[in-house]
């Protein structure tokens, strides 16, 4: 091989380095619908401004997020009310994880937990998955961070700015503020 030959050659593997980089499958979304349905009292009206995928496209602009390789959306998705979200679910590719309370009362926190589980069990059976994005302001979560990043993880928060828990805010690599329709209301009874 001539000195150019291999210098071209040379190119060619930092490119294809590179693109792998650009390929690589590296993130897990999980999205706790209860939080940014601000619990089960919500309004119809107030879940058809929610966009899981303006959400997905905001954290795609996040620079350590690669490729994303799994996509959970946490809730009691036998309530008739969370329908509206079905298009974005199937678009996305997200699985959607039926949440069921465990007593007859109240139903708090069983997302949370399930949510938790996974992002554990992800870090030590999907190695790969080094960007975990937690969808939710829930100040619980904050424990998960700490504890993904003793995993070596990266860890994006997302949700509305009102409502994040500042301390969860506080131990993630990075944050994605969404729009809250809450906020769209204010803005449309000014107007």
């Amino acid at each position: 091989w001539s000195e150019a030959e291999q210098f071209a050659n040379r190119g060619n593997d930092v490119c294809n380095f590179k693109k792998g980089l650009s390929m690589r499958f590296n993130t897990a979304i999980l999205y706790d619908i209860e939080n940014l349905l601000k619990g089960y009292n919500f309004s119809q009206s107030f879940i058809d401004k929610i966009s899981l995928k303006e959400i997905y496209e905001s954290v795609e602009n996040i620079e350590n997020v690669g490729n994303v390789a799994i996509q959970r959306a946490y809730a009691n998705w036998s309530d008739p009310r969370l329908n509206v979200m079905k298009g974005d679910i199937v678009e996305l590719g997200i699985d959607p994880i039926q949440i069921f309370g465990f007593s007859r009362g109240a139903k708090k926190n069983v997302a949370d937990i399930q949510l938790a589980i996974d992002a554990v069990d992800l870090a030590h059976t999907k190695t790969a998955i080094e960007v975990f994005v937690i969808v939710s302001g829930d100040g619980g979560f904050a424990s998960l961070a700490k504890k993904l990043h003793e995993y070596g993880k990266i860890v994006v928060g997302c949700a509305y700015k009102k409502s994040a828990n500042r301390i969860f805010e506080a131990v993630c690599d990075d944050f994605v503020w969404v729009d809250d329709p809450d906020d769209s209301d204010i803005i449309s009874r000014v107007s």
